[in-house]
């Protein structure tokens, strides 16, 4: 984005300086120099951190190879849109302070993560329309609308496989880790957006019963980083906080150390589906491509 900005800074001056005076050409030549040092301040700005203060946390670049900073992007921590649905209602408090869930079904949450990572039933977590505190230290079931708490960073280790996201800190498991924000996508038009889209299908026996995708090209979150591994330390799970549309939330499937790449199986639950494209994960059980666009992610198996 940011050489794209100055390319159209030097087309504009080029055309003014064949069709216009000499006057228009240095007040163009202004704003272009104006908008190359905004564009900059906004690289420098997201070196120190890419979430641009939207989370608790910063979240540092570490680079450590030559490379310019990722393109900008609009950060949005959740699923984003028109597309997000209907919003959804709220609890009476008297069911989720003492470890349960909306229904009186058992929260998905112990102490602030998962209970279970690798399976947990569908997670709707508390909202503003809840009658119980907003404080996650008295409602157990508040955890991914409250953002990144945990240290995670932004770095560039190996140019062939690009931008990757890095634990700081340690990661327990079943720690949520961060969401894939993005916009909302409906079905038919996926294959427009081929980069940064991920698609969640929710699942009740063999049988998909809702599927969404999430477009972060433009605007998203530190999630549309995050690389395939096919043996991943991370899991995702929808969770949905005040709309009907859930977001991606990726979890620790185990203890996570300081320093090692976070990863998501873009195959997850839906194995079998891949493309051309080499995996460069490196894992020991490395199926050796990608999964195929439009089998990008699964949640767990859905009870209804």
């Amino acid at each position: 984005m940011n050489d794209t900005r100055e390319r159209n800074c030097q087309a504009i001056a080029l055309v003014l300086a064949r069709v216009s005076n000499t006057r228009d050409v240095v007040r163009a030549r202004r704003v272009c120099r104006a908008w190359k040092l905004a564009a900059d301040a906004e690289v420098a700005k997201r070196e120190r951190d890419a979430a641009c203060g939207q989370e608790a946390v910063p979240i540092p670049v570490l680079f450590s190879c030559d490379v310019p900073a990722p393109d900008l992007f609009d950060y949005m921590k959740f699923a984003g849109g028109a597309g997000r649905g209907a919003e959804l209602a709220g609890c009476d408090g008297s069911l989720c302070v003492g470890g349960h869930w909306l229904g009186g079904t058992r929260c998905a949450y112990l102490y602030g993560k998962l209970r279970d990572a690798k399976y947990v039933p569908p997670i709707v977590e508390c909202n503003s329309y809840c009658a119980c505190s907003s404080e996650k230290q008295v409602c157990c079931n508040r955890v991914v609308q409250f953002g990144i708490t945990l240290s995670i960073g932004l770095a560039r280790r190996v140019s062939v496989k690009g931008w990757q996201v890095e634990a700081v800190e340690d990661i327990p498991r079943g720690a949520f880790v961060c969401t894939y924000g993005g916009t909302v996508v409906p079905a038919a038009e996926e294959a427009e957006y081929p980069t940064y889209v991920l698609t969640v299908r929710e699942i009740s026996g063999a049988k998909c019963i809702r599927q969404y995708s999430f477009d972060a090209s433009h605007c998203g979150s530190i999630g549309r980083f995050v690389n395939h591994s096919c043996e991943p330390n991370m899991v995702i799970h929808p969770v949905r906080i005040s709309h009907a549309v859930p977001t991606p939330s990726f979890f620790a499937l185990r203890k996570i150390s300081a320093g090692e790449e976070l990863t998501i199986d873009y195959s997850q639950n839906t194995p079998g589906d891949f493309s051309s494209t080499e995996c460069m994960c490196g894992a020991p059980a490395c199926r050796g491509f990608l999964p195929r666009h439009g089998s990008i992610a699964a949640s767990p198996q859905a009870n209804q």
